[in-house]
This record gives structure tokens, C-alpha cells and sequence, in this order.
């Protein structure tokens, strides 16, 4: 304890007869006591100081953690919404897709319907076309045929008779045949 406060704690009658005894020694007690005071003075300002700094800075950590929890709040905020808005725009992008694929997918059926029916027109038309060239074939041999045997009785009457024979030989020996 202080000179101070052990003066405080003496008995009144104690400090009077220290006085008394020594005249110049209460100067200096005097003096030693505003020192001591003007320590204790100073010990509590510094505490002061270092209690309102702890107060400040156990305010500062209050402000912070409150900052803090106010920046998580708002971070969850925002990526809830950010979500949010990304599954939205997923969900658009997957519909256009579906769409687009279905889309491509009737065309490409009514396409493949299209080429399936040409083909089978082409091939019926190339059935047809085949029969009727055949048909058209045989009746072209048929019509030659008989031209050839028109063409070989009237050259026939159109020959001489001694050339007749001849002719008959020579047509028998090419195998034409007389018809």
C-alpha cells in the first residue's frame, strides 16, 4: 500500500504527533505523499487506460463477430439466389434442348418417311419400267420377225426362178430357214 492509504488507515491522533515531532520532516512527508498520490494517481490512469482499451477492443471484437455474422448471412443470401437463378436458367436451357431435340427428331422422321416412300415409288417404277420394256422388247422381237418373213417372201417374189433356188440354198445354209 501507498504512504497514502497507510496514512488513511492511522489512528487521527497518530498523524498530529508525527507532525509534532519533526517539523521539518512533515514537509517531507508531505511531499512523499503527493508523490505516492501522484503515482497511485498515475498507476490508476494507466489501468484506466489499459481497461477502456480492453473495452474497446472487446467492442471492436463484438462489431466484428456481429460484422462478420451479418457478411455469412449475406454470402448465404446471395448464393441462395445465385442458385436459384442457376437452376433457372439450367431449367430454360434443358427445355430448349428438349425441344430442339424433338424438333430434329420429327424432321428427321418425316424425312426418313419421304425417302422411304421415293424408294418404294422408285422401285415400283422400276418394276413397272422393267416390265414394260420387256413388254416392249417382245413385241419388237415379235414385229421383226415378222417383217424378216414379210422381207423373205417378197424377196422371194421379186426372184426370178433360177435365182429362187439358189436363194433358198443360200438361206438354208445361214440358218435363216424359209418360214
Amino acid at each position: 500500500m501507498s504512504d497514502a492509504s497507510n496514512l488513511l488507515n492511522q489512528p487521527v491522533g497518530d498523524h498530529v504527533a508525527e507532525g509534532a515531532q519533526t517539523p521539518g520532516t512533515s514537509v517531507e512527508w508531505t511531499h512523499a505523499e503527493l508523490q505516492s498520490i501522484a503515482g497511485t494517481i498515475e498507476e490508476l490512469q494507466r489501468r484506466l487506460e489499459v481497461a477502456n482499451s480492453q473495452l474497446s477492443t472487446a467492442a471492436n471484437v463484438e462489431t466484428t463477430e456481429s460484422e462478420i455474422g451479418r457478411l455469412f448471412v449475406e454470402v448465404q443470401r446471395f448464393s441462395e439466389d445465385s442458385l436459384s437463378k442457376l437452376e433457372l436458367q439450367i431449367f430454360g436451357i434443358l427445355c430448349a434442348a428438349e425441344d430442339k431435340a424433338k424438333a430434329i427428331l420429327t424432321e428427321a422422321t418425316q424425312e426418313a418417311i419421304e425417302i422411304r416412300r421415293q424408294a418404294q415409288e422408285a422401285a415400283f417404277l422400276s418394276t413397272k419400267t422393267a416390265q414394260e420394256l420387256q413388254s416392249a422388247i417382245a413385241g419388237f422381237t415379235t414385229v421383226n420377225n415378222e417383217l424378216v418373213r414379210e422381207l423373205g417372201a417378197l424377196n422371194s417374189m421379186l426372184t426370178p426362178a433360177s435365182e429362187q433356188g439358189v436363194r433358198q440354198i443360200d438361206h438354208s445354209f445361214n440358218g435363216a430357214g424359209s418360214g
